[in-house]
């Protein structure tokens, strides 16, 4: 899908792409930010490599189900009802998967109805959104265990990486970066799409010297006079 169309339309310009989970997106993620056509071809041999194909010719993949039957790929996207911008990014992303063939629909169920489906595990995907620390500690997402994981990943090889990762330090971490980094791009736990940028919106000329910095948007209050 396209990460750059979502992030200027949807997400009105507040919001950056991203494959890996981490801002700025360093080598090898900034490498990764393909072209729709050129994504949308890795898709289709990714996907045929593992024999999901439109073997019908009704523009529709499928795949070979536990009956032996072909069954048509019609993934469900669970997404947060009562947020207008991330049902308008699930349908977005609905619209670029049909074009290769995937036929997804949508489950927008109000927040608690959301969060309990996601603790059940009641989806194919799920859209969410999560603040990550100054860090950018991704265990609660994808580490065993996580408090965001719900019980998708699994993976003792992506536990010692983050691991390794975070305990190393100079060049010893930039080579576990990307070790990670790499590892990370060939399994995808998760999807990143974009980081969202907050935004603070007053009316011109009511205050001068404001300036916000992450998680404070008081910082400089003292410093604020009137416009």
């Amino acid at each position: 899908f396209d990460r750059a169309r979502l992030c200027t339309t949807q997400l009105q310009t507040f919001a950056d792409p991203a494959v890996l989970p981490v801002n700025p997106q360093p080598e090898p993620g900034g490498a990764f930010l393909y072209s729709v056509e050129q994504d949308q071809q890795r898709a289709l041999k990714l996907l045929a490599d593992v024999g999901v194909t439109d073997t019908n010719g009704d523009g529709v993949l499928d795949y070979a189900a536990a009956d032996g039957k072909r069954a048509p790929l019609t993934p469900v996207i669970l997404v947060n009802s009562e947020n207008t911008f991330k049902v308008a990014v699930t349908q977005q992303i609905i619209a670029d998967l049909e074009q290769i063939g995937i036929r997804a629909t949508m489950n927008a169920l109000p927040f608690e109805q959301y969060q309990e489906a996601l603790s059940k595990g009641e989806y194919d995907f799920y859209y969410g959104e999560t603040i990550l620390s100054p860090d950018f500690d991704v265990r609660p997402l994808i580490g065993t265990g996580g408090a965001l994981n719900f019980g998708v990943c699994q993976n003792g090889m992506t536990d010692g990486l983050i691991a390794q990762m975070r305990a190393a330090g100079g060049d010893a971490r930039v080579d576990a970066q990307r070790t990670f980094y790499q590892q990370f791009l060939s399994t995808m736990p998760i999807i990143p799409i974009a980081f969202t940028r907050g935004q603070v919106i007053a009316r011109g000329g009511l205050i001068e010297g404001y300036k916000a910095a992450p998680y404070s948007m008081f910082i400089n209050v003292k410093e604020w006079k009137a416009g």
